[in-house]
């Protein structure tokens, strides 16, 4: 699975500066529709920005978090490092599961905001 995540994330390599600047510009769009005087105006594009900060911290963290993975053993090497090994490629396994669950629950969440956001 870590393989199969660790090709996504070099797919999509090219999209970690612009996600990086995406989470910015959306941050700060935020705190701007949030702390401006007329608020009534604004707060149409709230959930917008939220949803881009959302996708674009969830795109530049997981390209940060898998661009480089562990390989699999190879040889014998000693114990110590055969345990180590392990236990990074089941921390890498642990939050792939953590990510793919992130990922629904951002897309879950998008849905109910857009549906929200459309009726106004």
């Amino acid at each position: 699975m870590i393989e199969r995540l660790n090709f996504i994330a070099r797919k999509i390599s090219f999209l970690h500066i612009p996600a990086a600047i995406l989470c910015l510009v959306s941050f700060i769009a935020m705190m701007g529709i949030i702390f401006s005087p007329k608020t009534l105006s604004g707060d149409r594009f709230l959930i917008p920005a939220y949803l881009v900060l959302l996708w674009s911290l969830s795109t530049y963290s997981f390209v940060t978090a898998f661009l480089s993975i562990p390989g699999k053993s190879v040889g014998s090497p000693g114990f110590i490092k055969r345990l180590k090994h392990g236990f990074l490629r089941v921390w890498y396994g642990l939050v792939g599961i953590l990510f793919l669950c992130a990922t629904a629950a951002v897309l879950l969440l998008s849905v109910r905001m857009m549906l929200l956001w459309s009726r106004g």
